[in-house]
This record gives C-alpha cells, sequence and structure tokens, in this order.
C-alpha cells in the first residue's frame, strides 16, 4: 500500500467482496483507491494450493453471499472452488448425520489476531493498525448506508484517512445474511472477540510464495442523463412541485425525491412507492367522498364525542363543522343505536330512529377494526316514512270504504230477499183460494 501514489488515498480496503462490488458498479471513479490485493479468502486458498503436493480442491465456509459471486470474477477464479454459507453446511451435517468434533483448546502458543477479522475493524487489527475510534489514519464502517456515506464523502474529498475498512453487513461478517439466526450481531462479535483471546499453537511458515494482486473492473450503469424537465414531469405526477415539496423521506428506499423520480423515469420504480404521496392521495379520496355522499356520515370516538362530519351530516345535525367537532353526539341526536355498537363492538346495520318529530333516519353503524372510533352512516327516510304513512291511510280508507259497500250490499240483498219472500207468500196464499174455490165450483156442478 506504501507504493501507491499519495493522490490513491484513501485506500478502500477489499476484503468485503460487497463493497468491491458496490465500487465497481456505483462509484466506478473511485476503483483507484481500492486496495489491489485479493480478499483473504483468495489469498488463503492460493496459500493452501500453493503449499499442497496434490491437486486439491478448496471450499470456503462462512455467512458471506457475496462469496460466491467473488469466486467466479475473472481476476481471482480458480482459486477458490466452491462456497457455502453456514446454513447450507448445518443443513448439509443435518442431513447426512455428520458431527465435527472440536479439538481441545491448546494451552501454549500465541493469540491469532487473524481470527477478528469477522467484526467491524478487524482487518485493521489483523494488520496490527489501530483501531481507535478517535484515529484519523484509520477508519472503520459497517452496514451499507454508512458504507455509501463515507463514499460518497470520499467523492467530495471530505475523507482523509490513510485506510477505510468497509463492510456492508452491519456489524461486520457476524451479521452476514447466512449467520445461523438466535444471537444478536454484540453477541457474536463478543465470542469472536474471546475466541481470538485462546492461544493457539503457532501456524509455521513456508517458503510459500504467492501473487496476492488483483484488479478491478469498471461495472458502472451508463444511463443516458435525464433531462431536468422530465424529472420535474415525474416529481410533479406524485404532487411535489418545488424544492419544499421533496421531504426526501427515503420511506420508498431512495436518499431523495429526485432519485426515485430518476428511477421511476427509467421503470425501475413506481409512483405509488412515495408513502406521503400515496397517504395524501388517499385522505383526500377519502375527503372526496366524504363530500359527495348523500347519507350523513359521522365519526365518533368510545366517549361518544364527534371526530368527523360530513357534509350531509351538518346539514343533518343542523350545524356546522366547526360547532360539532368535540360535542357529544347526544347534544344533538338521539345515541342508542351509537350506544349499543359500543356495548357490544357489533354493527347495527338499518335500524330505524325517530331523530326528531320531522326527522326519522336509518342508521348503519359499524365499529373500526383496532381503534376507538365508531362510523355511522345516517340515512334521512323521513320522507318515505311520511310517503309509507300516507299509503298506509290511503289503504286503511280503502279498506274501511270497502267494507261499508261491501256490508251496505248486503244488507240490500237482505232486503231484496225479505220483499221477494213476503211476495211468494202472499201468492202461494193467493193461488191457493183460487184452487180452492175452483175444486168447490167442481163439486158443485
Amino acid at each position: 500500500l506504501s507504493s501507491l501514489p499519495p493522490d490513491a488515498q484513501p485506500i478502500i480496503a477489499t476484503a468485503c467482496p460487497a463493497v468491491v462490488s458496490l465500487v465497481e458498479v456505483y462509484y466506478p471513479d473511485l476503483i483507484p483507491q481500492l486496495a489491489p490485493v485479493v480478499s483473504p479468502m483468495v489469498a488463503h486458498a492460493r496459500m493452501l494450493k500453493a503449499a499442497a503436493e496434490d491437486d486439491i480442491r478448496v471450499v470456503f465456509i462462512g455467512p458471506c453471499v457475496a462469496k460466491k459471486r467473488e469466486m467466479t470474477d475473472d481476476e481471482v477464479a480458480g482459486s477458490v472452488d466452491a462456497a457455502l454459507s453456514f446454513v447450507e453446511l448445518s443443513d448439509w451435517m443435518a442431513e447426512t448425520g455428520l458431527v465435527i468434533r472440536c479439538r481441545p483448546a491448546s494451552e501454549d502458543g500465541e493469540q491469532l489476531t487473524a481470527r477478528l477479522f469477522p467484526v467491524e475493524g478487524g482487518l485493521l487489527r489483523t494488520a496490527r493498525l489501530t483501531t481507535d475510534v478517535l484515529a484519523t489514519e484509520v477508519l472503520a464502517a459497517s452496514g451499507l448506508d454508512n458504507c455509501e456515506e463515507i463514499l460518497n464523502a470520499m467523492r467530495a474529498g471530505e475523507i482523509h484517512a490513510r485506510i477505510v475498512e468497509l463492510m456492508t453487513c452491519q456489524g461486520g461478517c457476524v451479521n452476514g445474511p447466512r449467520m445461523p439466526k438466535g444471537e444478536s450481531t454484540y453477541a457474536r462479535r463478543e465470542w469472536i472477540i474471546n475466541f481470538a483471546r485462546q492461544p493457539e499453537a503457532s501456524i509455521p511458515d513456508g517458503p510459500v510464495s504467492v501473487d496476492l494482486r488483483r484488479g478491478f473492473s469498471d461495472r458502472g450503469l451508463r444511463l443516458a442523463a435525464i433531462p431536468d424537465e422530465a424529472i420535474r414531469e415525474v416529481l410533479a405526477r406524485i404532487e411535489k412541485y418545488t424544492p419544499k415539496d421533496e421531504l426526501n423521506c427515503s420511506a420508498c428506499g431512495y436518499n431523495s425525491c429526485r432519485a426515485k423520480a430518476e428511477a421511476t423515469y427509467r421503470g425501475m420504480a413506481e409512483e405509488g412507492m412515495c408513502v406521503p404521496f400515496m397517504r395524501s392521495r388517499a385522505e383526500s379520496l377519502a375527503n372526496v367522498v366524504m363530500d359527495v355522499v348523500p347519507s350523513a356520515v359521522i365519526v365518533v370516538d368510545s366517549s361518544l364525542a364527534i371526530q368527523e362530519v360530513s357534509p350531509s351530516a351538518e346539514r343533518l345535525l343542523g350545524s356546522a363543522k366547526p360547532a360539532l367537532l368535540g360535542r357529544h353526539l347526544s347534544d344533538f341526536v338521539p345515541v342508542g343505536t351509537f350506544a349499543d355498537v359500543r356495548a357490544t363492538g357489533q354493527s347495527v346495520l338499518g335500524r330505524k330512529t325517530q331523530y326528531r318529530d320531522d326527522l326519522v333516519v336509518r342508521e348503519f353503524v359499524v365499529p373500526v377494526e383496532h381503534s376507538s372510533f365508531i362510523v355511522g352512516i345516517v340515512e334521512d327516510v323521513t320522507r318515505d316514512e311520511q310517503h309509507q304513512h300516507e299509503l298506509d291511510r290511503i289503504r286503511t280508507a280503502t279498506i274501511r270504504q270497502a267494507q261499508e259497500v261491501i256490508d251496505k250490499q248486503i244488507r240490500v240483498a237482505h232486503e231484496i230477499a225479505s220483499l221477494l219472500g213476503e211476495t211468494t207468500a202472499e201468492t202461494k196464499v193467493q193461488l191457493t183460494r183460487m184452487i180452492g174455490v175452483i175444486n168447490e165450483a167442481g163439486r158443485t156442478t
């Protein structure tokens, strides 16, 4: 590293393959500042193969997914033959019933600082460089956001350390994506530090000479510049018309509203990923619904204090919204249905209630799940009730009149029948007399 020109400093350590890829793809202008040496995985593999008398295969085992890609990189291909994660190793051992017995700790020997490599700052300690957090010549950081912040600062010429150790996993390799779950990063870090303190028999130095140099490739994304007008158009579609509207909250995953707009323009993001915009849109749509729904919408809390009303509810309750909010619902209308819903937690749908002498409503009242609010949709059915009462009155009058006609007809029929009966009786008497006269005259003759 001392042979590098001064303008190449600060030097970025290349032990973490994810950091190397981050620089090659997103910070290709910083490639000259990558330390031109292989990672510890590749260096160890080359040493093993150089020292072995026979043709051997080297398998790397660790918590890192990026190692799988690193082993295929043209600059180091052939050094490592396979890369397994701890999870894959554990699954394989469980399937085959393989048990690995740990050898007893050595009582004599020396502490191996190389064992500190998996923790943040471990590489610097292994290289016998200071890891003092107040040191200005070295800088160690972990976590993708922190790595990007430091790389951006290097671009701006704000970092003056000689060497920068970056690890994309927060806390270092001990928090790699394929570490077995169950322990915290800090518990693993403590275990690694204690393990490094245990004495170990010295590893003999051998006459092994390997090439540890490597180069890097510019894999930067060459995207055409986006016209500022197009960016403003994308921002306008999510209601960001001025810089003050750009919250840069990073809820979408991008560092700024403009970066997200650029990704949207290129088809790499969607407008709906903007959380503040979608929330504002949802609230706006809710307001539109509240404004146009013909039925009154009343929202109350658990104490039945009014929290929100629609314009239709203002007309129904006879007061403007400012005069309604916070007031108890019983100040304006009967609260029986709302009280029932509060007490039971069950919806009441379609109940008719007399609010006033001149107002009859149909209530649909439901509790809001996971909250203390109750929403009521109140439909004015006074005209329907009046119409129904009129129909009932006409129906009753019609039935009464029909009954009167029937009664009258029956009475007339009875009168006619009575008259017919009397006439028949008189006719019978007269005819009987005539028959008697005729019979008497015949006997006389």
